[in-house]
């Protein structure tokens, strides 16, 4: 018989994963600012690139936590220079697989 999370457990997984990659992602943004030259902002960008990365990591479309990053790219687009928000989003998805939320 296998030992199935509780809502609440997983619910709280997936907040302190999207809350801690926020900061690691903004943290690695402002060190390698000054080495990487990053376009402006682009929506569409941000979202392809989240659809490549999830391909690549064989991460299911069908899941409500991909269509929450989504949304969260889209966001993180926004307001965050396009460098910055492209390294949130690939620590979110990095965590979300090795913690095995998606």
């Amino acid at each position: 018989m296998e030992n199935k999370p509780t809502p609440y457990l997983q619910l709280l997984k997936i907040s302190v994963v999207f809350i801690l990659t926020w900061l690691i992602g903004s943290g690695l943004y402002f060190l390698t600012f000054k080495i990487f030259a990053f376009s402006s902002l682009n929506t569409l960008t941000s979202i392809f690139f989240l659809f490549l990365l999830s391909l690549a990591l064989k991460i299911n479309y069908q899941s409500p936590v991909f269509l929450l990053d989504i949304v969260l790219a889209t966001f993180y687009s926004f307001f965050y220079p396009f460098g910055q928000a492209m390294l949130i989003i690939l620590v979110l998805v990095l965590a979300q697989k090795i913690l095995k939320i998606v």
